[in-house]
């Protein structure tokens, strides 16, 4: 990323901060009286999002979505094995390690344009930012009477995306200040990623070895609809 490029961004970032900041001053001044509140996403992903409702209509609100989860793992397992035809033993061994971690960051302003009786409906948009790497390793032994095989497998990626988001929220009021919620969003977005894939054995006594190799980019711009997801806004 050259300078003018780095320049632009950080400008574009300091627009952002300062018009919501101006925004929210100004609806803090025409509307004395507003609330805050949070939304717990919990079925189709594991999301928050805390609000500040500049009006009866009108609100703002931080969303951080860490469905794609932060994880590790590591499995390991041995067997041994005799097939009808081949009474020789056989022995297979895996070791396999794993992680990956995902967060998607957007701040949003939505708008209501329907409510009765305690349902609300409210429709809104704003920037979407995400980012999300794997890495796996997986090390493989098959031996059969003096002859072994190893095979090693590593793979990796990240992507960093960003567009725009558009969403569609429910709301039916379950107590006082608690709702229950559903939600729907779609968001176009340009996404960079990268690949990379390592396979090779040790074969021993040594009678063919191989190793193999790939790298690739994938770039270009996706739009992409989520599933419905539901969950539980609590104001104050």
């Amino acid at each position: 990323m050259n300078r003018l490029k780095r320049t632009l961004l950080l400008w574009i970032a300091f627009f952002m901060v300062f018009s919501v900041r101006f925004l929210a001053a100004q609806e803090k001044s025409k509307t004395p009286e507003y609330r805050q509140g949070f939304d717990f996403y919990l079925i189709n992903g594991v999301a928050l999002a805390y609000q500040y409702r500049l009006s009866e209509k009108k609100t703002m609100r931080i969303y951080v979505d860490l469905s794609g989860g932060i994880n590790g793992q590591n499995s390991k397992g041995n067997y041994e094995y005799r097939s009808p035809s081949d009474t020789t033993k056989q022995k297979a061994g895996s070791d396999l390690k794993s992680d990956n971690q995902s967060i998607t960051i957007s701040p949003q302003v939505y708008y209501q344009i329907y409510r009765r009786n305690i349902v609300k409906v409210h429709v809104g948009t704003g920037p979407i930012f995400s980012f999300s790497r794997s890495w796996s390793k997986n090390n493989s032994t098959y031996t059969k009477s003096e002859k072994s095989e190893h095979y090693s497998d590593k793979s990796s990626w990240w992507q960093i995306a960003g567009g725009l988001n558009f969403l569609a929220k429910a709301e039916a009021n379950l107590f006082k200040t608690i709702y229950m919620f559903a939600q729907i969003n779609t968001a176009v977005l340009y996404r960079y990623k990268k690949e990379r894939y390592d396979s090779k054995n040790n074969n021993k006594p040594t009678t063919y070895k191989y190793e193999r190799r790939y790298r690739i980019t994938v770039k270009g711009w996706n739009l992409g609809m989520n599933r419905i997801r539901l969950g539980l806004s609590v104001y104050f």
